[in-house]
């Protein structure tokens, strides 16, 4: 059984789309009219433009590992509210186990993202207080779940403390395999301190930066930042890079995977938790760390390619 631990939530995206004839409307010399009352017309949401899902690393690496045919269990928490429930409804969907989805006061996190005509956010709302109720105590609580899982994964949603408490009760504990994605930049920095504890972390390339505080750009750079998890004491360090590739390294192997088309950062949001989710279930298959990172590319390509979004560059076109 492998165990995930982290957050869940809702994600809604907005599309803002120009209005043709905003700026037909403009009011013109001495008419009287509102500043943002023009910004909104010129700027609105239509039809299939505003997109609600259910959302969380955590969330989105446990329902993908059940589609992958694993044994999952869903431990977190979320508030008696319709968004709430809705999260709990969509795990049930997916075959995740969810009983220890604790159900607690407050509001289920939200996140909202105004995307520009690229698809690309251009800015980004949300609310993850709830997140603190996940605690030391209450991740004790749930310890027999977590003392019989094969694995543990988690993401860095979770308040500092409680992430300090897990890698240091469950790292290196014989029989059981601790995951690690930071889930942005500030689940990066909290994890400085116990990055040895990990047997595996699966960063985006931003993230890796904040954990080993260096540039990690370039090739070399890359191999760098694997090293340096690899002093840590992890074991197996998949990174993604912006673009749709990976780096991944295990002892004596690592190397750059590469995808077929070069993609625009929109067309690549949401691959890393299939990357992520991936990579547990390649590991708990007994895979060596070069099949791994290609079956997580297999993966996030398979998720890609059921995007609408067309907005690709083809690499070899590009050079004739």
């Amino acid at each position: 059984m492998i165990a995930v631990i982290g957050g869940a939530g809702l994600k809604v995206q907005v599309m803002m789309i120009p209005k043709e004839d905003a700026y037909e409307q403009q009011p013109q010399m001495g008419d009287m009219y509102d500043y943002n009352q023009v910004n909104v017309a010129a700027q609105i949401a239509q039809g299939d433009d505003i997109k609600i899902e259910s959302n969380g690393s955590a969330f989105n690496m446990a329902c993908y590992l059940a589609e992958m045919g694993k044994d999952v269990t869903f431990l977190s928490v979320t508030a008696d509210d319709a968004m709430g429930l809705a999260v709990i409804e969509q795990l049930k969907r997916a075959g995740v186990g969810y009983s220890h989805v604790d159900i607690v006061e407050g509001n289920t996190p939200v996140q909202v993202e105004l995307l520009n005509v690229l698809n690309d956010p251009q800015m980004v709302f949300g609310n993850s207080k709830l997140y603190e109720a996940i605690t030391p105590e209450r991740v004790q609580g749930w310890s027999e779940v977590l003392d019989g899982a094969e694995a543990i994964v988690l993401d860095g949603a979770i308040p500092k403390e409680t992430l300090k408490y897990i890698a240091e009760t469950y790292g290196g504990k014989e029989g059981v395999k601790l995951f690690f994605d930071p889930a942005g930049y500030v689940g990066a920095v909290n994890s400085r301190d116990v990055i040895g504890n990990f047997y595996c972390v699966m960063p985006g390339r931003v993230e890796a930066e904040a954990m080993v505080r260096n540039t990690v750009l370039s090739a070399d750079q890359l191999m760098e930042a694997g090293q340096f998890f690899e002093d840590k004491g992890v074991k197996r360090i998949i990174i993604t890079i912006k673009g749709g590739g990976l780096y991944y390294k295990e002892g004596a192997s690592a190397g750059v995977l590469a995808p077929e088309r070069v993609l625009s950062f929109a067309m690549t949001s949401g691959a890393g938790d299939v990357v992520s989710a991936a990579v547990v279930a390649a590991d708990l298959d007994g895979k060596p760390i070069e099949e791994v990172g290609a079956f997580a590319m297999q993966r996030a390509a398979e998720f890609l390619a059921g995007k609408s979004d067309e907005r690709m560059i083809d690499v070899l076109n590009e050079k004739n």
